[in-house]
């Protein structure tokens, strides 16, 4: 899906980006920013009044920060940033997603400065932050080469990380600190007791993820979906429109 959505490069091009809709979402994180437009688009896609932007991965940009706030001396990153600096496009966003394989960890701080940074700009700017899943030690595909059941996936054998608890682990900047955000746990949608051996690991035939952390189409749809159901009227007080499941 992301591939042919608007990104904060492509703004211009109308086929791509509708920036004359009222609500412009755009999508911030990693290289798991494609799960979150994902998410975000099973949730509101289908919806006229919305945008979704990504930003196209921080990855690699080495970001700074001085007093106008984030930017990147990266070739290929620079005018991105740039965009998140500016009072025009930054008062467009009703709404910023972050989508990040550990969106607590430490090394994931520098994009909570960039959004306290647009909250700054926009006060009120509604936030949600998309919790992480599993992390495997081997593909996924793999082991179900080996062992013929999507399970394996999440046999703790070979599971690398889970986001259970992943808001105890680590502390945010303490720029952000106080930062008020619709926190979207995905354990809790996907893993009814609590446990490893509860979570869901496909949908659709699909597994979760086909290599060891970056969710399927499929699977982002599901999340979307238990997103729309759970957390909307959070996500909704919080500011951003009702997903469509509401309506």
């Amino acid at each position: 899906l992301v591939h042919a959505g608007c990104t904060i490069s492509s703004l211009a091009d109308p086929a791509r980006c509708r920036m004359d809709r009222p609500i412009q979402i755009i999508v911030l994180g990693d290289s798991h920013e494609v799960d979150g437009f994902n998410v975000f688009s099973a949730a509101y896609g289908n919806d006229p009044a919305v945008n979704l932007i990504t930003f196209q991965a921080f990855n690699d940009c080495n970001v700074e920060f001085d007093e106008s706030g984030p930017f990147s001396k990266v070739e290929g990153c620079r005018a991105r940033l740039a965009q998140l600096i500016d009072p025009k496009f930054v008062s467009s966003l009703k709404g910023v997603v972050f989508s990040q394989n550990k969106p607590f960890d430490d090394s994931a701080g520098y994009i909570w400065r960039v959004i306290g940074h647009l909250r700054s700009m926009s006060q009120g700017l509604p936030v949600a932050v998309l919790g992480g899943f599993i992390n495997t030690r081997r593909e996924c595909t793999e082991l179900y080469s080996e062992f013929h059941t999507f399970s394996a996936c999440k046999d703790p054998e070979f599971v690398a990380f889970s986001a259970f608890d992943e808001r105890e682990r680590w502390s945010l900047p303490d720029e952000v600190r106080g930062l008020d955000y619709v926190y979207v746990n995905k354990m809790r949608l996907l893993c009814r007791e609590g446990s490893l051996a509860s979570c869901l690991i496909e949908a659709d035939g699909e597994p979760a993820f086909y290599d060891m952390h970056h969710l399927s189409l499929a699977f982002s749809t599901l999340v979307g979906r238990r997103m729309a159901s759970v957390y909307g009227d959070r996500l909704t007080l919080a500011g951003f429109p009702p997903p469509m499941r509401s309506r």
